[in-house]
């Protein structure tokens, strides 16, 4: 859902389609919490989203950063069933 409206239209204004940036001074154990969290499966992107304000995308790229292939394989794998 886009909350970012520009004020002349009822279109989205560019700033609703930029990504959200990663935080910079993310924490060793916040990185270990979201591929904690990622991995159980049992937290949605949603969930991570919420905590720590990662969209899927970022989510996925620190696990293919963190992980090691043939474990992103596996979580990628069991992710999109």
């Amino acid at each position: 859902m886009m909350t970012n409206y520009c004020h002349y239209s009822d279109l989205p204004s560019v700033e609703a389609y930029r990504k959200p940036e990663v935080p910079a001074t993310i924490t060793a154990v916040e990185i270990d919490h979201i591929i904690e969290m990622a991995w159980e499966g049992r937290s949605p992107f949603d969930n991570i989203k919420l905590h720590f304000g990662w969209n899927e995308q970022s989510v996925r790229d620190l696990m293919r950063k963190e992980l090691k292939s043939s474990s992103y394989n596996r979580w990628i794998a069991r992710i999109e069933k």
